[in-house]
């Protein structure tokens, strides 16, 4: 660094003495040391690169049938990925809710009891040097052995059951990541979703969320409404949602379709990919103006003129089937059951957008942008249609008089035109 600014000095004869070039060396390597670590650190696909290399296997585990020691058979950490807790007793008073972050619970030792002699093969550096929430719960583990083992006796939770821990349940696409990611988890363990419980391990108070997981999976319960210690035969560490396929890109994605049929089934939606044109099913997603109480952050964008858009749509094309999504107004069934039957979905850009993955193969997503997402664009949901087969468009708002706003007025006569578009590429495919 320091002969480059040598050399540069010489080139364009600047007077620059040696301790200016010291400095602006050490200040050439700052920069560079922390343009690496911002890339470090945001970067999972990267940090998990080696990790992810296990997983490439169709996802499939492979028992360690020459590791003998009790505590291993007990305690199986797959991959650094999922683990797997044989006999284990859970302790819900041994789950404390954290300070700064009250929806979130700091796991203390002996949330986890189990069985076996030796110690625990898990370890905090075994996720990821402690960047896992992994890393806390695998130092929550105790170990007893079975002559003083005290829970016998406790009737044991029979199957499988799926620990899961949820950032938020408010934002759709995070919920959907962690139900894919559950999918995939139970799949690896080679078990069917209806089988299999889920176990929430954390303090969130939302109540409607968990009756969503149980349209997909067997009976779902929250840590917080276990009053005793209880047993569980089989207790699986899912996928945690910022390690899975979606948010490591790890193509293709497995189980996809799978995960994707089993949904619409379960939600008793009669989903077909043959798109009958001219009259198409054409949607528009109206999500309410969301924010944070505590923060005022927005959750979810909106648009002012849905009526004005929905009446051009009536006469731009009669003979198509019109359709609003209002996800406030609908339980978990009837939004698989909306989006399932939809040929074009048109939204504004939020996580409701999600549900992308639950339209059928060869229809069509229209995504409307605020101006602000103008320079900064979020490929999410693009990436979303584009892994479930789903053709895709998008608009980005150019009033710059609505900036600072994410209230956005579209005109209606550039959906009529995407829409028109889209149906082309619809009916000609």
């Amino acid at each position: 660094m320091a002969r480059f600014f040598v050399k540069l000095n010489r080139m364009f004869r600047f007077k620059c003495r040696s301790k200016q070039v010291f400095f602006l060396s050490l200040f050439g390597l700052c920069v560079i040391g922390l343009f690496k670590l911002v890339v470090f650190v945001t970067s999972p696909p990267l940090l998990y690169k080696v990790a992810m290399a296990t997983l490439k296997e169709n996802y499939i585990i492979k028992e360690d049938a020459n590791d003998n020691a009790e505590c291993s058979k007990q305690i199986q950490n797959i991959n650094s990925y999922v683990v797997k807790l044989r006999d284990v007793t859970v302790d819900p008073e041994k789950a404390v809710k954290m300070r700064w972050t009250p929806n979130q619970l700091k796991l203390e030792k002996g949330f986890f009891t189990v069985p076996c002699i030796g110690d625990s093969p898990l370890t905090r550096s075994s996720f990821y040097g402690g960047w896992s929430h992994f890393s806390t719960w695998a130092t929550a583990i105790h170990i007893t052995t079975y002559a003083k083992n005290k829970f016998d006796e406790i009737d044991a939770v029979e199957g499988y059951t799926i620990a899961v821990k949820r950032r938020r349940t408010n934002n759709v696409y995070l919920k959907i990541i962690d139900m894919y990611n559950t999918y995939v988890t139970v799949k690896m363990m080679k078990q069917k979703p209806k089988d299999v419980s889920v176990l929430f391990i954390d303090a969130h108070s939302d109540e409607s969320s968990i009756n969503e997981w149980n349209v997909i999976f067997g009976e779902a319960s929250q840590i917080k409404d276990i009053s005793k210690k209880q047993k569980y035969e089989n207790i699986i560490w899912g996928i945690p949602d910022g390690l899975g396929p979606i948010a490591t890109y790890d193509l293709p994605l497995p189980f996809l379709d799978d995960f994707r049929h089993h949904v619409v089934t379960s939600g008793e939606a009669v989903s077909s990919d043959d798109i009958s044109c001219p009259s198409l099913r054409i949607s528009i997603l109206t999500p309410s103006f969301k924010t944070e109480s505590k923060r005022g952050r927005v959750l979810q964008h909106a648009i002012s003129n849905t009526d004005d858009i929905i009446e051009q749509l009536h006469k731009e094309f009669p003979d198509c089937d019109l359709m609003i999504i209002s996800t406030e107004s609908m339980n978990m069934r009837q939004q698989i059951q909306a989006f399932a039957k939809s040929d074009i979905l048109i939204g504004p850009h939020g996580h409701e957008l999600s549900n992308t993955m639950f339209l059928h193969q060869g229809a069509g997503l229209i995504e409307l942008f605020p101006t602000r997402y103008r320079f900064f664009s979020d490929n999410r949901f693009r990436q979303l249609a584009s892994w479930s087969n789903v053709y895709y468009s998008s608009w980005f708002n150019m009033n710059w008089m609505l900036r600072d706003s994410e209230v956005m007025t579209v005109d209606p006569d550039v959906v009529i035109d995407m829409v028109s578009e889209m149906k082309k590429i619809l009916c000609s495919s």
